[in-house]
């Protein structure tokens, strides 16, 4: 409700700045087709441009102590205005929602019955149209009526009263009048604005436009017919049939205006000044702008790349059937105030460097679930498969009093008692010191020690509930249903969780040696080293090292891949130059038992189990058409003295590794069939490879270096 209010008055203060400019300097003025599309302008400008939302950043210190920046951010939008239908926490908030119900159905009523008037005049000039005789002159379909309001015109109609003779002078200045409407299409400017009055019936601006863009029709009109007439004869006959006209969508020739047309027609001064008059309108936009365009924030220090943002589920309690708990008064849910309060996380979290993902956006449970037990279950559900950085679950408190009471207040926070290493503490811990800057805060961690909370429990990910504040008290209650507290609250859980992120060392993954530093559960994008000289680029992997308890030394000999057993020294070459992706790394701490008896006594010294990894290496070296500069024909492949035929050299060097080659010596001419004879006519090239053997699924890498000798001036291709 609060935005639909917000956004009519905007564009009423927009059309009035642009309409009060017209009535003093543009008013009355000779330039009428300027006048016209400049009001047709000011209407389409003051619905657009509070839709607009350009950011624009003040320091700390500017919105601490600038006017300026205190008084734009009341008049222009901020990022964080409420959408649509956020009911009782609205600038109505103590409004029932029946009575913003009400104002909606009054709303939509007077626009129905505007419509109904548009729709009744459109319905007459149809039936005066068919009950009448019709002649088409071009695309003019000319009409004889003996109807009061002849003659007019609508689109390419044009009504002519029967009494008129068209060709007598006084017809002829009718007919190119309404001619000129024709041309002009002035009639979808009559209907554009019939509309746009019908949907802002509430602005009383755009009728004033709409009164105004007729006269100026009619100026312009009257102009045109002017060309071939005497002025004073075409104002002796607008005075002789001046009358009222009840056809609201219609150009009719004998329109109200007639005091001010004839003055335009007699007038012939031209308008001092004109160009000014018109330039002047650009820094009259540039304040419209300035109010309604920009979207003023402050500056925020702690963005950083786009590339370290972190995901965090925000879960809006309660929901669905279950609104939680209630006001005494009967005026807020609890439902109702968390969704508010995690949109409004959402929206400022990209300030943060954070991507927040909500487990619900309207007022249904998670995930289409049907009840509250599968509302929590779809929250656990969402959250796992995501596996974010935390899990943040905004409810409010009740004591349990009934009516207000003044014995419980303030903010806590509720963490799991499952888990004794629960990063859940170190991020509730996060948020609370920095949400006591903001509001009366329990700094003390709170759990329900026997029936336990299932979203902290099952969550495999750092997960909190934050109640913030109580229901049922009154301070409490003002504070939290204050939108500009709500931001408060968001900012100082958001830069909590800047702070939690922080203290998790994210960026860098140190060798598994010095566990201690290592949390119990993050995701990495970056480089992983593990011991053993087990490198490679980690992008969206899950790494979990509970098992390992803190500041123990760690040196697994056994890695499982996808299920394949791996000693250290296969998977060094394994993951070399490789990329590995969406994996989910386990780390078994050494003498477990399931590990043991899983994979055996290799497994006595830990374990690193990855699951479901995607691996991507880089594309092999090759010898391009394995052929040689300045030579015709295939050389000849020796590999450790042994002669390859060209079938099987191809598959030979996409197969080697350059660590295996010890040297690789190019022949040609005389010292290629001194040593081969007719088989080194085109060239030999001799692979020497060292003694130790390596995998045969190894490659040969992009960018390695190899020892190349020549007898003689060539290059390999």
């Amino acid at each position: 409700m609060t935005s639909l209010f917000y956004y009519l008055i905007q564009v009423i203060v927009s059309s009035g700045i642009l309409y009060l400019y017209y009535q003093f300097f543009l008013r009355n003025k000779r330039f009428h087709q300027y006048n016209r599309f400049y009001l047709l302008g000011t209407v389409i400008i003051s619905i657009i441009i509070p839709f607009l939302r350009i950011p624009v950043y003040f320091t700390h210190e500017d919105s601490a102590s600038s006017i300026v920046f205190r008084t734009l951010t009341i008049l222009g939008p901020s990022s964080e205005e409420i959408p649509l239908n956020t009911g009782n926490l609205s600038a109505l908030q103590n409004t029932s929602h029946h009575t913003v119900d009400l104002i909606y159905c009054l709303y939509a009523l007077i626009a129905c019955l505007a419509l109904g008037r548009i729709i009744i005049g459109l319905v007459r000039i149809k039936t005066l149209g068919n009950r009448n005789p019709s002649k088409k002159i071009g695309n003019i379909f000319f009409i004889n009526t003996s109807d009061s309001h002849a003659p007019f015109s609508f689109f390419n109609r044009l009504f002519w009263h029967r009494d008129i003779e068209l060709k007598s002078e006084k017809g002829e200045q009718i007919f190119r009048h309404e001619l000129f409407h024709i041309r002009e299409r002035h009639s979808l400017d009559i209907v554009f604005m019939e509309l746009v009055s019908m949907v802002f019936w509430i602005n009383p601006f755009f009728h004033l436009i709409k009164k105004e863009m007729r006269a100026i029709h009619e100026f312009l009109a009257d102009r045109y017919a002017l060309d071939k007439c005497n002025q004073w004869n075409y104002a002796e006959t607008l005075l002789m049939h001046a009358f009222q006209t009840r056809q609201s969508l219609v150009n009719p020739f004998f329109h109200n205006q007639i005091k001010r047309r004839i003055a335009m027609i007699t007038n012939p001064k031209k308008t001092s000044h004109q160009y000014l008059r018109k330039v002047l309108v650009l820094p009259v936009a540039v304040v419209i702008v300035t109010l309604f365009a920009f979207s003023y924030r402050k500056n925020n220090p702690i963005v950083s790349s786009s590339k370290d943002m972190i995901t965090v589920v925000v879960d809006a309690g309660h929901g669905g059937d279950d609104p939680g708990v209630q006001s005494p008064d009967g005026k807020y849910r609890e439902s109702e105030l968390a969704l508010s309060i995690t949109k409004m996380i959402q929206r400022l979290a990209p300030e943060y460097n954070i991507n927040v993902l909500m487990t619900r956006k309207d007022a249904n449970y998670p995930g289409g679930a049907a009840d509250k037990n599968q509302g929590l279950m779809k929250r656990v559900e969402i959250t796992n498969e995501i596996s974010p950085s935390a899990f943040i679950s905004i409810h409010v408190n009740n004591s349990g009093i009934k009516g207000f009471q003044n014995k419980n207040s303030g903010i806590e926070a509720y963490v799991t008692n499952k888990r004794e290493d629960d990063p859940g503490k170190a991020a509730a811990s996060a948020i609370l010191q920095e949400l006591s800057a903001v509001y009366k805060t329990s700094i003390d961690l709170k759990y329900r020690e026997n029936l336990g909370i299932y979203v902290l429990d099952k969550n495999k990910c750092a997960s909190v509930i934050l109640e913030c504040g109580y229901m049922n008290n009154r301070q409490d209650l003002d504070f939290i249903t204050n939108e500009a507290n709500q931001e408060k609250m968001a900012r100082a859980i958001l830069k909590g969780l800047v702070n939690f992120n922080k203290s998790l060392a994210f960026q860098a993954v140190p060798a598994l040696q010095t566990i201690d530093t290592l949390p119990h559960s993050y995701t990495i994008d970056g480089k992983i080293d593990f011991a053993g000289g087990i490198t490679f680029k980690a992008e969206n992997i899950t790494v979990k090292t509970n098992e390992v308890p803190s500041g123990q030394s760690f040196n697994p000999k056994l890695i499982v891949l996808n299920g394949s057993l791996l000693t250290q020294e296969d998977a060094k070459n394994t993951f070399k130059n490789a990329t590995v992706r969406n994996a989910e790394i386990q780390i078994l701490a050494p003498n477990n038992g399931e590990a043991i008896g899983k994979y055996g006594e290799r497994a006595r010294e830990g374990v690193i189990v990855i699951e479901n990894a995607v691996m991507e290496k880089k594309e092999p070296k090759l010898l391009k058409n394995l052929t040689l500069n300045g030579v015709e024909g295939d050389p000849l492949f020796i590999l450790d003295g042994k002669v390859l035929a060209r079938e099987d050299a191809e598959k030979t060097m996409r197969s080697l590794d350059p660590n295996t080659i010890e040297s690789i010596n190019i022949l040609k001419d005389k010292s290629a069939t001194t040593l081969y004879g007719e088989k080194g006519k085109n060239g030999v090239i001799q692979i020497i490879t060292k003694k130790k053997k390596y995998p045969s699924s190894a490659y040969l890498q992009p960018g390695d270096s190899l020892i190349v000798r020549e007898d003689s001036p060539s290059n390999v291709q």
